[in-house]
């Protein structure tokens, strides 16, 4: 068990890790650790940044509105307690819509705004290994 009951139900199948939330949640979790002064540190760096969501219609690309847009879902998020260490750097808009606050642009499926939100946490990840607050 990792991440406080993180597998409460949520196993891993004889395939191994078959989805990017799995993917990123098992590099997360088992490499870095969920602790509180990492938790802030994460947070915390997403003040300034780009987002890396960009919603094509929905980013607003300021950097004063980025927040760390964590990855809700039934396998983690709300009250799973590690969410802060999956999330995407995200402008207000963009996290707007990513939770749901907001309605679909024309043309846009929620599968749409899920993938932005992943590819977001793969280069939010990426940012926080090369800034040195991951390692």
């Amino acid at each position: 068990m990792f991440c406080g009951g993180l597998n409460n139900g949520n196993r891993i199948n004889n395939f191994g890790l078959h989805t990017v939330r799995n993917s990123l949640l098992f590099v997360c979790c088992a490499v870095f650790g969920c602790g509180a002064e990492m938790t802030d540190k994460i947070t915390k760096s997403a003040r300034g940044q780009n987002c890396t969501v960009r919603l094509l219609g929905v980013c607003n690309h300021n950097p004063e509105t980025v927040v760390l847009a964590h990855i809700n879902g039934v396998r983690f998020g709300h009250g799973v307690g590690i969410k802060t260490q999956l999330g995407a750097y995200a402008c207000s808009a963009c996290h707007d819509l990513v939770d749901m606050r907001t309605k679909l642009p024309p043309g846009m499926t929620w599968r749409d705004v899920k993938f932005a939100h992943y590819e977001g946490v793969m280069e939010t990840f990426a940012l926080l290994l090369k800034s040195g607050i991951l390692s």
